[in-house]
């Protein structure tokens, strides 16, 4: 270190710790006094300006400490305030909306603090109810960004008791017990009003409690003469068919079935069960599919895993008592008939079409002959009621209900027979269980179309390309010599066809219009 910077710092130092109070003499001593007996370096013009700069600022410090404790004070002040601000902003508070009877729909909304406050739905809905309010035109804002379109949900399903109409706010609805709470939060994508935070079991039972329910308003005159019952019937103007998609990840022939459904409204439900950690970034908030993917889980081909999500689907649809028709597909399903004559052929018809007939080969009987556990199946199932078929099924909301509170061989063929997997459940449980359990309502065949190759083994059906999509090939896919309600059926025998690749969709959309009768 220089002398110039050695006798710099003792300045600073002595400075530092000799500041006096203004008016009085300072009892350090001066900077001259200092640096004398250190030659040239007490003249130092650098040094005597330096010093002289000190000593004015030393006089002036009190002042200085008190504009930086007001400034730190104003610092610490304003993080406090936007901390604050902060918790506010993510604080969620949650209203009531009316829903489905039996359910409660909670809506999660988060309330900004330079925001206005939520739209309350409850008198919305009562206009709309009346007849006072025929459209919605509410604004989307950041805390209710799709409002419009939950207000539709809770419009299309039977509203519950208005706990706002209580005498006694306390007093808990009547039949809670058969009650479902649902939450909808804000973290899907899209938001789906489907969701829910049940495990399977807790859905099934619910699920199952429907029917329940329903038998029990049907078998009591007293029940039936409620005003709510009776208000809650009269909204069921039509029956819905539920389709049920079983899907991969996305649906490549979205765009087909958005054209199969246009001008249909309130005919049909959807459901899909994708993988979980997807997210359907490509349905927009007007599509049909938009919000209608249920909570899932991941499937394994062939595995228990696709038999739990077929009846996840069954569950979820069948907490909406119009639903009385359900239709399985899968993301390379198509239509090949027009949604009306679909409608009335499957509401219209007496059996539900459920694939099942006696499979003597290896991949049928031979499946069971090869279950490595002392008596198989028995006495559930037996080797003589053991049967096969597709998976793509359409049934009834009786053998729907069935599949759902199944407590007797759903344990039998999970504990047994998918020991090991593959075990290909999803080609036996529904065929044999509902072949022993109501083979009357069976009609032992598939709605879907497909095909094997010819020759040898292969464990999928031929995946079509575009260059096979013709009008006329189209109309072969429909099938020929077919029973429908005992009677011999000579054309449509099939209502929707796979496997259809992305590529076809395409083609498929030129013919959409001379298929499905649209313009």
């Amino acid at each position: 270190m220089t002398a110039r910077n050695a006798v710099a710092v003792d300045v600073l130092e002595e400075t530092a710790s000799c500041d006096a109070p203004l008016g009085k003499q300072s009892a350090c001593p001066t900077a001259n006094s200092r640096t004398s007996g250190r030659g040239a370096a007490a003249a130092d013009p650098y040094l005597q300006v330096n010093v002289g700069f000190l000593s004015k600022d030393a006089r002036t410090g009190p002042l200085i400490h008190t504009i930086n404790f007001v400034l730190t004070f104003l610092l610490l002040a304003t993080g406090c305030v936007l901390a604050v601000l902060t918790t506010l902003q993510s604080a969620a508070s949650y209203f009531r909306i009316p829903a489905a009877a039996g359910t409660s729909y909670y809506l999660a909304e988060t309330r900004s603090a330079f925001s206005p406050p939520p739209v309350n739905p409850l008198p919305l809905l009562e206009k709309i109810k009346t007849g006072e309010l025929e459209t919605l035109n509410i604004p989307q804002t950041r805390q209710q960004p799709n409002l419009q379109n939950t207000l539709k949900k809770m419009l299309s399903t039977p509203a519950e008791e208005d706990p706002t109409r209580r005498t006694n706010p306390q007093e808990k609805p009547k039949n809670s017990s058969s009650s479902l709470s649902v939450r909808l939060h804000e973290d899907m994508k899209p938001r789906s009003f489907l969701y829910h935070n049940m495990e399977d079991d807790e859905l099934l039972h619910k699920a199952a409690s429907m029917q329940q329910l329903q038998d029990h308003i049907s078998c009591n005159p007293a029940l039936q003469q409620n005003s709510t019952v009776q208000k809650n019937s009269s909204r069921r103007l039509q029956a819905k068919i539920a389709f049920l998609f079983l899907t991969r990840e996305a649906l490549p022939l979205q765009a087909l079935w958005e054209l199969y459904f246009k001008g249909h409204e309130g005919m049909y439900s959807i459901y899909v069960h994708a993988h979980p950690n997807y997210s359907f970034p490509n349905v927009s908030s007007s599509s049909v599919f938009f919000g209608r993917n249920i909570p899932s889980k991941e499937v394994e081909w062939g595995g228990l895993s696709m038999l739990d999500a077929e009846r996840r689907l069954l569950a979820n649809a069948l907490l909406d008592p119009n639903n009385e028709r359900f239709v399985l597909l899968s993301e390379s399903c198509i239509p090949i008939s027009n949604f009306s004559w679909a409608y009335e052929y499957i509401t219209k018809s007496q059996h539900s079409f459920v694939d099942c007939y006696d499979d003597v080969g290896r991949v049928g009987k031979g499946r069971y002959l090869r279950i490595q556990h002392p008596g198989r199946l028995e006495p559930e199932v037996s080797l003589n009621e053991w049967r096969k078929g597709s998976q793509w099924f359409e049934m009834s909301r009786e053998l729907a209900m069935i599949v759902v509170s199944d407590t007797k061989y759903y344990p039998k063929f999970k504990d047994i027979l998918c020991q090991h997997e593959p075990c290909f459940i999803d080609e036996h449980y529904l065929p044999s269980v509902l072949n022993i359990l109501k083979p009357s309502k069976l009609a032992n065949r598939t709605l879907t179309y497909f095909v094997f190759p010819k020759h040898g083994y292969a464990p999928h059906p031929i995946q079509w390309k575009p260059e096979m999509i013709t009008q006329e090939w189209i109309q072969t896919l429909k099938g020929q010599n077919c029973t429908y309600n005992g009677h011999r059926e000579y054309t449509n025998c099939h209502l929707f066809a796979r496997k259809f690749s992305p590529e076809t969709l395409e083609p498929l959309l030129k013919l959409a219009p001379n298929i499905y009768r649209i313009n």
